[in-house]
């Protein structure tokens, strides 16, 4: 009997022989390093014989014998090398699509709401790795599916959660059909919401209530169903599932976590006018189509961190706790005009690849861009921040708006280390305001910033701004020197 490590190497070579008929195929022989490929044509075709004793060199001098069964064994041996290499080289999305998932039919569906696993302390419904086809061709399956899943929340008590990690979803996925609708009176829900909660589902019914009676007004005629709310009991697990059609969020109320990390959203997907009273998670999720937050609330901790971004839209929402968003990639313009940051604000390590504008938002917290990139434009106009803002390390490429931002008491921007060019970029803010808001800790490794700077304000005809700057570096010129004298 062969020990284990033999019978893999044994294994190896009969993989490397078999693969060894394909060796004439374009793509393996461009891999194969080309000093090899004569030795086995001489070898095979004999067009330079070669006695038992010689040897044939390779370009370096070096000699290499490649005789009979030898040289086949090691082309064996490379041609399985170059075969798993291309394996594991494969894309991860070619993967993602040959994966063989067993189909979600009716009767699962039924056996998995009827059998409910645990799920973080919650009964979940466990989708987990299926196909789930809800194109519209599959209109009876998609009709039934959301029926299915709605009867059982709505004649439950106990909230449940809904799994659907590594899974496939195909066609459409809409969560107000999974959701309650619940009229703009009424408490019966209170205890289930925080206070915060609570609070804000009281100013949506009277919003929407208002916009009822506009409707009303304006039509002269009754609409045609009351307005109404819709409040989403389920918790949602969704690691690494696959939407491959829209998905539709809108107008929810959340009062589950929703952890998402690792979702692949093909199209677009829509949360605007949503709210989220617990943890949302999409950390590390593709957003391939534009993403609209605009107008959400995030009453807990949300994480976008190492996400990718195509459009995304996240304008007048607002975040009661940290958001954090570190590490994430913006490839087309990003939308967070009037965001209010009522937490700390870690956009830290952030790719901006399109236009990034912050126009009248409001940061109640510290605010992290420490190295982050911004390759155009970047808005933070008449925005207001109340704590320290870290810009330590970004590169600004094109430009940075401040003008008319308001800084309060013990606020400034830290710009150390900053990758900034007066020629190729520009920096704006409110004339003899903005030089006062920029700061620097130490002139060590920031004397071709600061010169910068100066130079860009003086483009600019903002003299007061430059002489700010010029007096900050000979402020810290100074206390280098001081430091030096006294470790001296």
């Amino acid at each position: 009997m062969y020990k284990p490590k033999y019978r893999a190497l044994n294994r190896w070579i009969r993989l490397g022989f078999r693969v060894n008929q394909f060796k004439n195929h374009p793509v393996l022989l461009a891999l194969i390093p080309q000093p090899l490929l004569p030795m086995r044509e001489q070898g095979s075709q004999n067009q330079n014989p070669v006695s038992a004793g010689d040897t044939t060199r390779m370009p370096d001098g070096r000699g290499t014998e490649m005789r009979g069964a030898g040289g086949d064994f090691m082309l064996a041996v490379l041609f399985a090398a170059i075969a798993t290499l291309l394996v594991w080289l494969a894309p991860q999305s070619a993967w993602a699509a040959d994966r063989d998932l067993p189909l979600l039919t009716l009767e699962g569906l039924q056996q998995q709401i009827d059998t409910p696993v645990q799920r973080e302390g919650k009964p979940t419904v466990d989708l987990r790795g299926r196909l789930i086809d809800l194109r519209s061709e599959n209109g009876d399956f998609r009709d039934r599916f959301y029926r299915l899943l709605q009867t059982h929340l709505q004649s439950g008590g106990t909230p449940l959660g809904l799994d659907l990690s590594n899974a496939v979803v195909r066609g459409p996925f809409d969560l107000q059909r999974l959701s309650l609708r619940e009229p703009l009176y009424g408490e019966a829900l209170f205890p289930l919401l925080t206070e915060q909660a609570q609070t804000q589902l009281q100013r949506d019914r009277a919003r929407l209530s208002q916009l009822s009676e506009l409707s009303r007004s304006l039509l002269l005629q009754p609409q045609p169903q009351a307005v109404s709310l819709f409040l989403f009991r389920w918790a949602l697990f969704w690691s690494q599932t696959d939407f491959e059609g829209p998905v539709n969020g809108s107008n929810l109320f959340f009062l589950g976590p929703v952890m998402a990390q690792g979702t692949l959203f093909k199209q677009g997907v829509t949360f605007a006018e949503s709210r989220f009273s617990q943890i949302a998670s999409f950390m590390a999720s593709q957003f391939q189509g534009e993403a609209n937050w605009r107008g959400s609330l995030f009453f807990d901790r949300v994480r976008f961190d190492q996400s990718h971004f195509a459009l995304s839209n996240f304008q007048n929402s607002e975040f009661f706790a940290l958001a954090r968003f570190t590490q994430a990639t913006f490839a087309q313009p990003a939308n967070f005009n009037r965001v209010h940051f009522r937490g700390t604000a870690d956009l830290a390590q952030t790719q901006w690849q399109g236009e990034a504008t912050f126009l009248k938002g409001q940061f109640d917290q510290e605010v992290f861009f420490t190295n982050a990139r911004f390759e155009q434009a970047i808005s933070l106009r008449q925005t207001r921040f109340a704590q320290p803002v870290n810009l330590r390390g970004a590169a600004v490429l094109r430009q940075l708006d401040l003008g008319d931002s308001l800084f309060g008491a013990g606020a400034d921007l830290n710009v150390a280390n900053l990758d900034f060019n007066a020629d190729q970029a520009e920096l704006l803010g409110s004339p003899g305001q903005v030089g006062r808001i920029l700061s620097v800790p130490s002139l060590t490794g920031n004397e071709t910033l600061l010169r910068n700077l100066v130079r860009n304000f003086r483009k600019l005809e903002q003299v007061a701004d430059a002489n700010q700057l010029e007096y900050l570096t000979e402020r810290l010129r100074l206390q280098h020197w001081q430091r030096q004298l006294t470790a001296t």
